[in-house]
């Protein structure tokens, strides 16, 4: 699974969401860190969140909370998953050759 905090990523988190679909993940935890009155990620990804691919998580309105965001995300999630990312809206997990999925054997 991915756990990820977003603030004001709107116009990216359709583009961010399909991108870690593809790699094969599971699960995205979404920590919505949009003012209250913001924007809202149900907005774009609608479709994404009722299918259960996406769970959002709010912590709107609040600052500084990536630390405290990630340790929720580990502490309810690390025995659901056997891997547990953090990720940026602006980072991308880049596997080479691009045609593998995380969900190959590695091994």
């Amino acid at each position: 699974c991915l756990c990820v905090v977003g603030k004001e990523e709107n116009p990216y988190a359709k583009e961010y969401i399909n991108y870690y679909k593809k790699l094969g993940f599971q699960k995205i935890f979404l920590y919505d860190n949009n003012d209250i009155n913001g924007e809202k990620f149900e907005d774009v990804i609608n479709e994404e969140i009722k299918s259960g691919f996406v769970s959002i998580i709010n912590y709107r309105g609040y600052k500084g909370i990536q630390y405290e965001a990630y340790y929720d995300c580990y502490k309810n999630n690390n025995k659901k998953f056997d891997w547990l990312s953090f990720f940026d809206f602006d980072e991308y997990l880049v596997l080479v050759p691009k045609n593998k999925t995380i969900n190959m054997n590695i091994y």
